[in-house]
């Protein structure tokens, strides 16, 4: 009996352990991880696929077969033209890395709050207009990129990251300096990067 016990303490143990490297990684993990630029090649063994560099392959909408990557840390969708990211995006409980730079989209999901475990957002040079005020849930959220977008204000509730956030880059954005004083307020301790401020109404 000990010796079955033994057995079943040490499958438990390692499928625990195993388990737990293969959803979140630390960041030499997934620095040495293998960047797949194929998702037909990433989804051979999808379990096994932590990077998903889908930089410029000429996508129009979401690919809804990376939702099928459960393990995925770092997704690189920049460059491309997709219109709108749907909110079922948030079943990638395990990214730390989202780049969805220079696409088509206008708004993000509400569901974007539930990404717990995001280091690192870029939206920048998209057509944003407003953020969710759910993004004041991404408690892990260092780096913001949203220059180049059409924000002119920041929802309050960005505000709860002001101990976490390291780097807001808002710079090619027409605001007031009011605004950007306000901002400045919110993240004493962030560096946040403006352009020089409008006489814009």
């Amino acid at each position: 009996m000990r010796i079955i016990y033994y057995i079943f303490c040490t499958i438990l143990s390692f499928l625990f352990f195993s388990d737990t490297y293969a959803q979140l990684l630390d960041s030499a993990a997934l620095a040495n991880a293998k960047e797949f630029t194929s998702l037909k090649e990433a989804l051979v063994n999808p379990d096994k696929v932590y990077k998903l560099n889908l930089h410029k392959k000429r996508l129009t909408k979401f690919p809804e077969d990376i939702l099928k990557l459960v393990n995925l840390n770092e997704l690189n969708l920049s460059n491309n033209h997709i219109t709108k990211i749907p909110p079922e995006v948030s079943q990638l409980v395990y990214l730390q890395n989202l780049n969805l730079a220079k696409n088509d989209f206008n708004s993000l999901p509400p569901e974007i709050g539930k990404f717990k475990n995001i280091q690192i957002l870029t939206l920048n040079r998209n057509k944003i207009s407003y953020l969710p005020t759910e993004i004041g849930n991404l408690y892990s959220l260092k780096t913001l990129d949203i220059w180049g977008t059409e924000l002119d204000v920041l929802p309050y509730e960005i505000s709860k990251l002001k101990h976490t956030l390291v780097k807001l880059d808002m710079r090619v954005i027409y605001m007031k300096r009011a605004q950007q004083e306000e901002i400045l307020q919110w993240f004493p301790l962030t560096e946040v990067l403006f352009s020089k401020p409008c006489n814009c109404n």
